[in-house]
């Protein structure tokens, strides 16, 4: 149980950079996927839905944001 935190952690912590890293080179749709993954794993990782949200309204998806927000 232990270990499998742990591994959980960091992959999630990946999952963020990489999806920071996408946003930052002007990639949001695969920030998304990132973050989607994420959340797939700690789905209480409110920085991560807050950023989800931000990008799917920079993407122009309104109603995802707005699912997002519900989600959250």
């Amino acid at each position: 149980e232990g270990r499998r935190a742990e591994l959980e952690q960091r992959c999630a912590a990946g999952l963020a950079a990489a999806a920071q890293a996408w946003r930052r080179v002007g990639e949001p749709a695969r920030a998304v996927g990132c973050l989607q993954r994420l959340l797939a794993l700690q789905p209480a990782d409110e920085a991560a839905h807050r950023t989800l949200i931000e990008l799917f309204a920079a993407l122009g998806q309104r109603e995802a944001a707005e699912r997002q927000y519900a989600a959250c």
